[in-house]
């Protein structure tokens, strides 16, 4: 069942993306996980905010965007668990350099470093830390780096107290995606709940989400159809069975969301009679 906008958290992707789409927030952000400063970041398109832009593979990116040395950053809310973050990252980077990579350029010094900064409300690695960055190197020595210019961070809002690898700033940005509220003492933190508080208030953006939430129910709607009549096709049990999962696949719905799903319905038809 669609969200009720008010009931809105920033670990919700249109929240989320509508908070990291402010120019200001977004480089502070980049700025205090990078320890670097972020100079003209822009974005390097509106509609990855609000259009919900897909690819053949049913991937979105969240926000995309690109500073002054054009070093490209795509930060991502991951909410819930995929269990696919490193593959995912490696399918983004690809298709970001694919994007950004100028057609008939041969020289492949010229890709630009490009980021993906994965936003989690669990702990993907598991071991307790805040902060985790992949590196990588030849041979298992550090002395060697490799050096391709990708590179992938998990934010980890649920991390141990002992194994904060993070600074103020970041630690109050993860108590805000956990739903911690409290009076905050860095720029940024005042600076997201602000804003969180403005989007709540923003009747247009209250429209841009029922309308979202629409069109994606729409894209499921016909991906699970799809799926039944190919299944369907295939032979009774077993193309059911085929069917049922392709629509769920096409849709990124679990087995276990599907099922709460046909309750809800069912329940809903049931107070209908």
């Amino acid at each position: 069942m669609t969200k009720v906008f008010e009931k809105l958290t920033i670990s919700d992707s249109f929240m989320f993306d509508c908070v990291m789409a402010d120019r200001a927030i977004c480089r502070q952000f980049l700025s205090e996980v990078l320890k670097k400063d972020i100079v003209d970041l822009e974005f390097t398109a509106k509609e990855f905010v609000l259009d919900s832009i897909y690819d053949s593979h049913g991937a979105r990116l969240d926000i995309v965007a690109r500073d002054s040395s054009g070093s490209i950053y795509d930060v991502e809310m991951q909410n819930p668990n995929k269990h696919d973050v490193e593959r995912r990252s490696r399918y983004y980077i690809g298709n970001i350099d694919k994007e950004y990579f100028p057609k008939g350029q041969k020289d492949y010094n010229d890709l630009k470093d490009c980021y993906v900064i994965f936003v989690c409300n669990y702990d993907h690695v598991g071991t307790g830390y805040a902060y985790y960055e992949k590196t990588s190197c030849y041979n298992n020595d550090w002395n060697m780096p490799c050096e391709d210019g990708s590179h992938l961070i998990i934010l980890n809002s649920e991390y141990d107290k002992e194994k904060k690898n993070i600074e103020l700033p970041i630690e109050e940005f993860l108590s805000i995606i956990k739903g911690v509220e409290s009076n905050y003492s860095t720029t940024l933190a005042r600076d997201v709940a602000d804003r969180i508080a403005e989007i709540k208030n923003d009747r247009i953006k209250e429209r841009s989400y029922m309308t979202l939430e629409e069109l994606m129910q729409d894209e499921r709607s016909e991906g699970f159809e799809e799926g039944k009549a190919e299944g369907l096709s295939e032979g009774l049990a077993q193309g059911m069975e085929k069917g049922l999962a392709k629509a769920l696949a096409v849709m990124g719905v679990s087995e276990e969301e599907y099922q709460k799903m046909l309750q809800a319905k069912s329940k809903e038809k049931t107070e209908e009679d």
